[in-house]
């Protein structure tokens, strides 16, 4: 059995009770036609998402409960949460490449 390929690695799967304390963003601007899902914009640290230690401010939610999120409006997402189990949250999350969030961070627009 080969090891998966390294693209893989960058996904996180991991079960939360509410409240999770994660903070998200919207990662599509608000006047873009297409929603485009949220990231983590920060993380407290005594939350249980910050206690878990897997996750990192820029990780990108693809589901919830097995649902994919990524084409959801920002409101939808959170909607979403409020009404999911608050003792079981399955989330799925991507991390995005270094070069490719550095790319993203310094440009002005």
């Amino acid at each position: 059995n080969s090891p998966p390929p390294k693209s893989a690695s960058g996904l996180i799967r991991l079960t939360l009770r509410k409240p999770m304390g994660i903070v998200f963003e919207p990662m599509s601007e608000p006047t873009a036609k297409q929603p485009a899902g949220v990231r983590i914009c920060d993380l407290p640290r005594t939350g249980a998402a910050a206690l878990s230690r897997r996750l990192e401010v820029g990780d990108e939610l693809l589901s919830i409960n097995n649902v994919t999120v990524s084409r959801m409006t920002f409101d939808e997402i959170m909607d979403f949460i409020i009404d999911a189990d608050p003792e079981k949250v399955d989330l799925l999350f991507r991390r995005p490449r270094k070069e490719l969030l550095a790319m993203g961070l310094g440009g002005v627009g």
